[in-house]
């Protein structure tokens, strides 16, 4: 990945240009995770040679504040495919088009609203490999073979059952590290009041002791 920083009226954004060919990203079949820090993009950038071919894009937002993130998809002509700001408590995070021209697409996570939180983002993009007509006219019964049919639905069905073990793995993950995030508080916090029942205990064992001292005298 090649990182380009821009100025934009004063805020730093940094763009992540990712031109990896997508036979290799599905053969790895693995996500992608970065760090989005505060006030700033990250963009990846991906081709398709061929117009008609199913595309699917997920993401997942692991940690940060809201854990929120803002995600727009676009066409190799600037066309939006999608844009909308992604909560993960809400949502699943995924896109799925088809592709209309050849040339780059990108896909760009904004945390440019976040001043102090950084986001932490994983993503994913897959690709089909049976093609759907040219991309200007909808399906018809003899571009594919019902075999072809069959498969290209299977496939799409096991990348949604790996992208929502994805999901799953990463919401363990997430669960995980808020419990330890609360065990360690715990520990601190216990900590604290040990040491303040015991200042609390001298001091009255001081004061007891002060008192009957003077009452003696």
């Amino acid at each position: 990945s090649n990182k380009h920083r821009q100025g934009r009226q004063g805020t730093m954004v940094t763009r992540t240009g990712w031109c990896a060919a997508a036979a290799l990203l599905v053969a790895c079949a693995s996500a992608v995770t970065l760090q989005i820090e505060p006030r700033s993009e990250e963009c990846f950038y991906f081709d398709s040679n061929k117009t008609g071919r199913e595309v699917s894009a997920t993401w997942s937002v692991i940690r940060g504040g809201l854990q929120d993130i803002s995600v727009k998809i676009a066409d190799p002509e600037g066309k939006e495919i999608f844009n909308a700001l992604h909560y993960e408590s809400k949502a699943l995070g995924r896109s799925f088009f088809i592709t209309q021209a050849n040339g780059t697409y990108s896909a760009c996570f904004s945390n440019l609203m976040s001043r102090f939180t950084a986001k932490v983002v994983t993503f994913r993009i897959t690709f089909g490999d049976v093609e759907y007509g040219d991309g200007s006219r909808p399906l018809a019964s003899t571009d594919l073979e019902p075999m072809e049919v069959n498969a290209a639905h299977i496939q799409r069905l096991l990348g949604e059952v790996a992208a929502e073990q994805q999901r799953y793995k990463i919401r363990e993950e997430r669960c995980r590290a808020t419990a330890e995030s609360t065990r360690i508080r715990v520990n601190w916090f216990s900590l604290f009041l040990s040491g303040v029942v015991v200042v609390v205990s001298m001091s009255q064992v001081w004061f007891i002791k002060h008192w009957f001292s003077r009452k003696g005298r």
